[in-house]
C-alpha cells in the first residue's frame, strides 16, 4: 500500500545565471505532480514525470512489476518518500526592467532588495495588471506623472536607464502579456469540470539577481 506523505521538491528548474553584469528578473511557477501511477488497487509504478526526474538528477530508482506485483524495494522508497513532486517552470523574464522591479520590491517585500525570492498571490498578480494597464493606456502631456505615479522607474547596480521611453512601455506590454496569460490559465485550470491537481499552480515566484 502507498503512503502519502508531505511533498518534497525532487526537481527545481530555473534560468541560467546571466553572463553580463545588470539586473535580471525571473518569475516562475510551481506545480506539483504525481510520483506514481496507479495500474491497480494493488500495484503502482513510478510516473513518467517522475522517471525523467530522476534520471535527470541522476537517482537511482526501481518500480513494481505491474504483472507479478512485486514491489522493488528502491521502488517502494519512492512511494513511500514521495507521493508527490514539485516541479517548478520559468515563466517570463525581463532584463534591467527596473520599473517592474521595484514595483515588487516596494509592494511585496517592504522595500528589502536582496535578491530573495518572493512569492505572489494570484491577487497581486491581478492588481499588477490593472497597473500595466492604465501605464500603457497612459497618453498625453500628464503621461509622464502616470508614469511616476503608478510605475516608477528606479536606479540601482547596472539597472539600466531611468527614462520613459520605448523600452519602458515596452517592458510593461511584455508584463501584462505574461501576467494575463497566467491568469487565463489559473481561471481555466480551477474550473470543476477540468480539475486536476497537478495542473493546478502551487506558488508564483519572483527573484531578481544582479
Amino acid at each position: 500500500m502507498v503512503r502519502h506523505v508531505r511533498p518534497r521538491s525532487l526537481l527545481f528548474t530555473h534560468y541560467s545565471g546571466a553572463t553580463q553584469m545588470g539586473l535580471d528578473m525571473y518569475l516562475s511557477v510551481q506545480f506539483e505532480a504525481r510520483a506514481y501511477e496507479q495500474i491497480t488497487p494493488e500495484v503502482d509504478v513510478i510516473s513518467n514525470e517522475a522517471k525523467d526526474t530522476l534520471e535527470a538528477l541522476g537517482i537511482e530508482w526501481g518500480e513494481c512489476d505491474p504483472k507479478t506485483g512485486e514491489t522493488n524495494p528502491k521502488a517502494l522508497a519512492i512511494h513511500t518518500d514521495c507521493s508527490w513532486f514539485t516541479v517548478t517552470m520559468p515563466f517570463a523574464y525581463w532584463r534591467k526592467a527596473n520599473a517592474i522591479h521595484d514595483y515588487i520590491i516596494q509592494t511585496h517585500a517592504n522595500g528589502v532588495d536582496k535578491c530573495q525570492e518572493i512569492e505572489l498571490e494570484t491577487e497581486d498578480i491581478v492588481k499588477f495588471t490593472e497597473v500595466l494597464k492604465k501605464v500603457i493606456d497612459a497618453k498625453g502631456d500628464d503621461k509622464e506623472k502616470i508614469y511616476e505615479e503608478l510605475l516608477p522607474t528606479a536606479q540601482g547596480f547596472f539597472f539600466g536607464g531611468t527614462e520613459y521611453d520605448e523600452w519602458y512601455i515596452e517592458n510593461a506590454k511584455y508584463t501584462l502579456e505574461r501576467f494575463e496569460s497566467l491568469l487565463t490559465y489559473i481561471r481555466e485550470v480551477s474550473d470543476p469540470e477540468k480539475w486536476d491537481s497537478s495542473k493546478k499552480v502551487q506558488k508564483i515566484i519572483y527573484r531578481a539577481s544582479w
